[in-house]
């Protein structure tokens, strides 16, 4: 291999990375965009899947343990749990809105350019691509990697501006061709894989629920459906953990899930 054919192998490389983070961009956005759409419904039926969840493992344990089991300690420590899985919730719709909000603002222009920019990016400092790199510039291009995912044009240019001394140039001897083409072809062999595990799962399979009207309300009847089975499997839950502890279950700053939450049955 002579540097003509190392130097093209390398660009065709750095547009076969440059393909599948555009394509995992695809799904960190969609992943956002879904969270906007569909977040009231979505996270009354994630309250509930954790509660179901947490009354069983009391009723499971109390069988287990019987006297030993305390159940005061239990409800402490899933009250805590339940509030951080709520607070994790909360803090994902809110970046979820800003990042939805920014991406709409732009152009198609100004997209297709930081596209482009974002290809010279890879050729010139992507890890994989320079195949020599430090601890220090992986972590910077990860960096960098997040900005282009949320399309944050601006946030992208002063983060390389201030941290382009990270990334060290290479010399590419004759003798190093081989290993580079190596290194390339097993990666190549790994993001294969991960692409065929990925492009069928979450969030790139909600692709069509994000594309229309009529997808929109599939998907939230959907989660409908969802949520009314979770709520009967809830009745069920709560009436086999009143026979057992003599109690209704709640958290211990929670009021209890009052009949006018239950679901509208669709007929």
């Amino acid at each position: 291999m002579n540097r003509q054919e190392f130097d093209e192998l390398r660009s065709e490389f750095a547009e076969y990375i440059y393909r599948y983070e555009y394509f995992l961009k695809c799904g960190y956005l969609n992943d956002l965009y879904y969270n906007k759409t569909f977040a009231a419904e979505l996270d009354r039926a994630s309250s509930l899947e954790y509660e179901n969840s947490a009354i069983n493992t009391a009723i499971q344990e109390k069988q287990k343990n019987g006297d030993q089991f305390l159940l005061d300690e239990f409800l402490d420590a899933a009250t805590k749990q339940r509030n951080l899985l709520l607070g994790n919730i909360a803090t994902k719709h809110k970046h979820a809105l800003e990042v939805v909000g920014h991406v709409e603002k732009l152009s198609k222009d100004q997209k297709k350019a930081f596209e482009e920019e974002y290809l010279r990016v890879i050729k010139t400092f992507h890890p994989v691509v320079k195949c020599y790199t430090t601890e220090n510039e992986r972590k910077t291009f990860d960096s960098l990697r997040l900005f282009y995912f949320e399309n944050n044009i601006e946030g992208f240019i002063e983060f390389l501006t201030n941290n382009k001394a990270v990334f060290k140039d290479v010399d590419y001897k004759p003798e190093m061709y081989n290993i580079v083409s190596g290194f390339y072809y097993e990666n190549q062999k790994k993001i294969n894989e991960d692409f065929n595990k990925k492009q069928n799962a979450y969030p790139y399979n909600k692709t069509e629920a994000l594309k229309d009207e009529i997808g929109m309300a599939r998907e939230n009847g959907d989660i409908r459906a969802r949520y009314t089975k979770l709520f009967r499997d809830n009745q069920t839950l709560r009436a086999n953990y009143k026979q057992l502890f003599n109690q209704e279950f709640a958290f211990l700053d929670a009021k209890d899930l009052k009949a006018e939450e239950a679901p509208i049955e669709n007929n």
